[in-house]
């Protein structure tokens, strides 16, 4: 543990002047008094009671005096935590106001905690580790507040635990509820639950960090209300520990032992699916999952192409490209554009916000695959063997020709920005997107994968047309573990980072989760339909998969359940 000391700032209002326009609350004080018993206990605690402070229905300028104290207190390695329950509110411009026991709707400005006014204090601290979590109505509006440009776009700077990590209830268009008999609200009853039982601890090494803190949150929260957890990493970077878990050795431990404990496939995992709906009769080609699991992306053997919202499972946006295939598509990191490559051999780019399209003709054959490098830049490639950068702001192209074969399909790999391209004639390659250069290319002694995917650092899981999946280790260009599944050929596959799981397809209507190590069975589930594609959102752990009569299918993780559990979306 390093050597800091770690402030938390607890702030509840549920009590207001009778003509202050608000509806007195329930919950903010059991919130307060809950996460004060989670952050000081002995078994899940990281805060010593001596710098924990507790504000129940005080006065805005009370609040605000006691976070500018303790932030002229903080030293640039100790921890600062914000937490309020209560009301959010904003004004006509969208920026976001904590109630306070004084506010008043109608002198919002002045009598509240403006989101502003806090970031303005928190400029001048010198710790660099700031967590602030609201409960609260509209909170993904205090994006607005802390964010220059948009609030997605700071995502990227995710790489050291320095700087503030915001976590919101809500979106800055939802409310934030509470249930009739709950102590709590929604989002912290979760979000205390989860650390309390362990399983916010996802890969059991007893610390929870912020990261885990979201990922069960969000999972929790949305199946139970209709509100959505937001995140924003304002220059905090790695792991930042929020709190511990006392139960971490009484846990399974991470899915890639599961298959060491037992033979039976049912027994400590299980993969259950849920209907998303349809949104063509043909076949479903691709699918792709935005960042923070919020939509899905679907293309069709007809040409159908359109974007599902996973929490309301509606249709957001739906058209018809002719009569033929969409190949592949892909969320931008931000979630904001999603572009796919039909048959006409054209990238098409689909801007949400705007409903804006845009169409660019590659004249280099077939298209076939397409990953966003980053949110302007797309790469993609053609079966006739080019590898094609485009800028996606002008449609500016930068096209690289692999030789010695034709390709098949390709993985990427985006901490280090590099693209592996399996080719016909047993190829394998590996290119720099940075340098725009090969890495190598080079004849394997296997077969040519017909599927791919980056389980770490130059590591590669690899689905053949024989029905077998391998281990490939690029650094030393040799095959590793080696294993066979099916007399089908390997149609799918995809890592899940956070429970270090692969999951495999074979165009039948069953999905495999795998232990990397083994490559031995751990789970599956048997779908409606065979399944013909498959993506997983490393955020969220979230995975999707299409089948051939049409359907897409949520799939979902359970350790440790020896029955299947019923499951709906509400």
């Amino acid at each position: 543990m390093s050597d800091d000391t770690r402030y938390a700032i607890l702030i509840g209002n549920s009590e207001f002047l009778l003509q202050s326009g608000l509806n007195n609350l329930r919950c903010p004080k059991n919130d307060v008094e809950g996460m004060y018993e989670l952050i000081t206990c002995v078994e899940t605690g990281l805060f010593p009671t001596a710098t924990v402070s507790k504000l129940i229905n005080l006065p805005h300028y009370e609040i605000n005096r006691h976070i500018n104290i303790v932030s002229k207190r903080a030293n640039p390695n100790d921890v600062i935590f914000i937490y309020y329950s209560g009301h959010g509110k904003q004004d006509i411009a969208g920026h976001l106001y904590l109630a306070a026991a004084d506010t008043c709707v109608d002198t919002l400005e002045t009598s509240s905690i403006s989101l502003a006014v806090l970031k303005n204090i928190l400029d001048l601290c010198s710790s660099r580790r700031i967590i602030i979590i609201l409960d609260c109505c509209f909170g993904g509006a205090a994006g607005t507040a802390f964010v220059r440009g948009s609030a997605d776009d700071q995502l990227k700077m995710f790489s050291r635990a320095q700087g503030t990590y915001l976590l919101t209830a809500s979106t800055r268009i939802q409310t934030a509820q509470e249930k009739e008999g709950d102590k709590n609200a929604v989002f912290t009853k979760h979000l205390i639950a989860g650390i309390k039982s362990g399983e916010a601890d996802t890969d059991g090494n007893g610390k929870v960090t912020m990261d885990e803190v979201f990922s069960y949150v969000y999972k929790h929260v949305t199946l139970e209300a209709p509100q959505e957890p937001e995140r924003y990493f304002l220059g905090a970077r790695g792991e930042l520990v929020f709190a511990k878990t006392p139960i971490a050795s009484q846990r399974p431990g991470p899915l890639s032992e599961l298959a060491t404990q037992t033979d039976d496939p049912a027994g400590p995992l299980l993969l259950e699916h849920v209907p998303l709906g349809s949104l063509s009769k043909s076949a479903c080609l691709c699918v792709a999952v935005s960042r923070l699991g919020r939509f899905c992306g679907v293309g069709y053997e007809d040409g159908t192409v359109g974007i599902v919202h996973l929490l309301t499972r509606n249709i957001s946006f739906q058209q018809r490209e002719g009569s033929r295939g969409i190949w592949d598509i892909a969320f931008s990191p931000a979630g904001n554009q999603l572009a796919w490559v039909n048959a006409n051999s054209e990238v098409v780019l689909y801007e949400l916000e705007k409903q804006k399209f845009s169409y660019h003709k590659i004249d280099r054959g077939r298209l076939t695959n397409i990953v966003f490098c980053n949110e302007q830049m797309a790469a993609c490639c053609t079966r006739e063997g080019s590898i094609i950068l485009m800028d996606v702001t002008t449609g500016v192209t930068d096209i690289h020709d692999l030789l010695s074969s034709s390709i098949r399909t390709f993985a990427y790999y985006q901490r280090d920005n590099l693209l592996s391209i399996s080719g016909k004639r047993n190829r394998l390659s590996l290119f720099d997107i940075n340098s725009r250069a090969f890495i190598f290319d080079m004849e394997t002694e296997w077969a040519c994968p017909s599927a791919m995917t980056f389980m770490a650092d130059k590591v590669l899981a690899c689905g053949f047309t024989t029905g077998e999946m391998q281990v490939v280790d690029l650094e030393s260009r040799s095959g590793r573990e080696k294993e066979q599944h099916s007399d089908w050929a390997i149609s799918g596959i995809s890592f899940n980072t956070r429970s270090q799981l692969l999951l495999g397809i074979d165009g039948t209507p069953v999905l495999r989760a795998l232990d990397p190590k083994s490559l031995r069975i751990v789970s599956q589930t048997q779908l409606p339909s065979p399944v013909t594609c498959m993506t997983c959102d490393e955020t969220t752990s979230m995975i999707v998969t299409g089948c051939r009569d049409g359907n897409i299918y949520l799939v979902r993780q359970f350790a440790g359940l020896r029955q299947p559990k019923h499951i709906e979306l509400v």
